[in-house]
């Protein structure tokens, strides 16, 4: 069994993924910044719903990599705002 266990080891180490991981917990707060600047304005153009959707986005990611907030899921709540955006965008296009 010590082998197979070093074999993982070696094979995770190789793949980056680790880096990675850490790369997103340490990118985790930025965004996490970003996204609270971004929450206090309400997107009025096709531009701005899709930076928020990016933004949101973003946050999700950096969530599932492991660094938590407390806010798992926070995209589901943001995603009234998106949807409203998206029904004001519409509205004034239409």
């Amino acid at each position: 069994m010590k082998g197979y266990e070093a074999d993982c080891a070696n094979a995770i180490k190789a793949s980056g993924f680790a880096a990675a991981k850490n790369a997103a917990r340490e990118r985790a707060p930025k965004i996490h910044s970003l996204l609270s600047k971004i929450r206090k304005h309400r997107p009025r153009t096709v531009a701005g719903v899709l930076i928020f959707a990016r933004a949101m986005t973003l946050f999700e990611d950096a969530q599932r990599g492991g660094h938590g907030y407390g806010e798992q899921g926070r995209g589901l709540l943001l995603g009234y705002v998106l949807a409203e955006a998206m029904l004001r965008v519409a509205a004034a296009t239409a």
